[in-house]
Formats: C-alpha cells, sequence, structure tokens
C-alpha cells in the first residue's frame, strides 16, 4: 500500500496480515500455554466488536477458543491441555484457525505442510 512493512502487532491487525511460520509450535506458540490460550493470541485483548480491553476474560477466551477448536475440527484433549500436548497436524490447525479468524487481506505461510503425517490419513 505504498509504505514500509515493519511486522508490528499493530500494523498486522491495521492491515489484516497473518502469518504461519515454519516449525509453528517452536514459532507461533507459546508451548506450555494451553490450547485455548494459544488461539486467543490475537483477540485476547479485545472484546467481541474488535475494541481494545483492559482486562482479560477468560470466559470469552473460552468459548471463542471451543468454537474455533470444533470449526477447525483440532483434535485435543481439552482446551486446558499444553498445545505442546498436540500432534504437529493439529498444532498446525490450532495455528490456522487463530490466523484466519476475522478479516485476512494477506496470509504469509512457510512450509506449510510441516508436522503434518501424511501417513495418518492415506
Amino acid at each position: 500500500r505504498g509504505a514500509t512493512y515493519a511486522a508490528t502487532r499493530a500494523e498486522a491487525r491495521a492491515l489484516n496480515v497473518r502469518l504461519i511460520p515454519e516449525e509453528p509450535l517452536k514459532n507461533a506458540c507459546a508451548p506450555k500455554m494451553t490450547v485455548a490460550e494459544n488461539i486467543s493470541f490475537r483477540t485476547f485483548d479485545m472484546d467481541g466488536d474488535g475494541r481494545p480491553v483492559s482486562w482479560i476474560n477468560a470466559s470469552a477466551i473460552r468459548a471463542f477458543s471451543a468454537r474455533l477448536v470444533e470449526q477447525f475440527k483440532v483434535k485435543t484433549a481439552s482446551l486446558s491441555s499444553p498445545i505442546a500436548s498436540l500432534s504437529g497436524g493439529n498444532v498446525q490447525r490450532a495455528v490456522l484457525a487463530r490466523e484466519l479468524t476475522g478479516g485476512v487481506d494477506l496470509l504469509i505461510v512457510s512450509n506449510p505442510c510441516f508436522g503434518l503425517d501424511f501417513s495418518a490419513v492415506a
């Protein structure tokens, strides 16, 4: 759009730029945090209308994450499970769910097949 892109969180949000990096567990997640927390990284500090909030609403995070886990068919024992306990493919689904939620004008994906077990679906 005619300007240098610095890739700050605010700029990515404003321009609807999303990223799925190589090795999502290592580069797009906090492995010891829960599935729900990782899925909500993009929106935890906003209300339902996208306005900033000054407190974290844990029940809203769980409801939002539960909806995305179901929609993107992320297989997890619980929303409270550490995201590191998921298979590589399910980590990829969780990150994809997070990054595709809301407006997306540009999606940058590095090594989109990383962590996928093709023999599991063959």
